[in-house]
C-alpha cells in the first residue's frame, strides 16, 4: 500500500510525461536520470590554527625584532606539541603606523600571520590555555578536519551511487519498467569555495563530549542515467 502511494504521488506530480521513458541518443536505449548523494560523519583528527602575533615600538626596526622574538617564543611552545610535518608557516608579514580615529599613531606595529595543524586533537585546549594566560599572541581561528579523507570520499560515493539506484528503482517501477545498468555516471563538482578532494564541512554534535570539536561531514553527489526496459 504504501509503494502504491508513493507512485501515486510521483505519477501525479509529474504528470503524463512519465508514461514515455526518456529517449536515449540514437541508437541506445531509453534512460532514466538520477541524482543519488552520500554523506559520512567522523569526529575530526587534526586541528587548524591560525595565530597572529605583533609587537609594537615607536622605533620600526624595534617593532620588528619583537615580533620576531614572538615567533621565536611561539616555535618554542610549539615543541612540546605535536604538530603535521611541515604545516607551521608564517602565512604574511607587515609593518605600519596604523591611523585610530583619524589619527596616525606614533607607534610603529609589525605583524605576523602564522598557521599550523595540530596532530593530537586532545593538545588543543592546553594550546588554547597556553595563549590565554600569556602574550604571546592571538589564536585567530581553529578548525577542526581529517588527514586523510579520501577513504572517506570513496565511501561516500559507494553510497551517492546505491541511493542513485535505489531511485531510479523506485520511479521505474511506479511505470512498469525495469532499471538496467547505468549508462553513464558524472560526479557533481563541489562549490568553487569547497575543498574540491574531500568537500568537507564541520558542525556541532552533542557525541564530540567536552572536546568542542564537532564533527566532520565527508560528502560526495552523483548524477546517474541507468538503461529501462520493459
Amino acid at each position: 500500500m504504501k509503494r502504491q502511494q508513493i507512485c501515486l504521488i510521483l505519477w501525479t506530480l509529474c504528470g503524463w510525461a512519465w508514461a514515455q521513458p526518456a529517449a536515449g541518443p540514437p541508437g541506445h536505449p531509453p534512460l532514466i536520470s538520477v541524482t543519488g548523494k552520500g554523506e559520512i560523519w567522523v569526529a575530526p583528527d587534526q586541528i587548524e590554527f591560525s595565530v597572529h602575533l605583533q609587537g609594537e615600538n615607536a622605533d620600526p626596526e624595534a617593532a620588528m625584532a619583537s615580533s620576531q622574538k614572538l615567533l621565536e617564543q611561539l616555535r618554542r611552545l610549539l615543541a612540546d606539541y605535536s604538530l603535521e610535518t611541515g604545516s607551521f608557516q608564517v602565512t604574511d608579514v607587515s609593518l605600519e603606523r596604523p591611523f585610530r580615529n583619524g589619527v596616525r599613531q606614533k607607534v610603529y606595529e609589525a605583524s605576523r600571520e602564522c598557521s599550523f595543524t595540530l596532530a593530537n586533537v586532545k593538545q588543543k585546549d592546553s594550546l588554547l590555555l597556553a595563549f590565554a594566560r600569556g602574550d604571546l599572541g592571538e589564536v585567530r581561528s581553529t578548525r577542526a578536519s581529517l588527514k586523510n579523507p579520501i577513504p572517506l570520499r570513496e565511501k561516500a560515493r559507494l553510497q551517492a551511487l546505491e541511493e542513485a539506484r535505489r531511485k531510479a528503482q523506485l520511479m521505474a517501477g511506479c511505470l512498469q519498467q525495469n532499471v538496467g545498468k547505468a549508462y553513464w555516471i558524472e560526479e557533481v563538482t563541489p562549490e568553487f569555495w569547497s575543498n574540491p578532494s574531500s568537500n568537507i564541512v564541520t558542525r556541532s554534535a552533542p557525541e564530540d563530549g567536552g572536546s568542542g570539536l564537532g564533527m566532520v561531514r565527508v560528502q560526495a553527489t552523483v548524477k546517474v542515467a541507468f538503461a529501462l526496459s520493459q
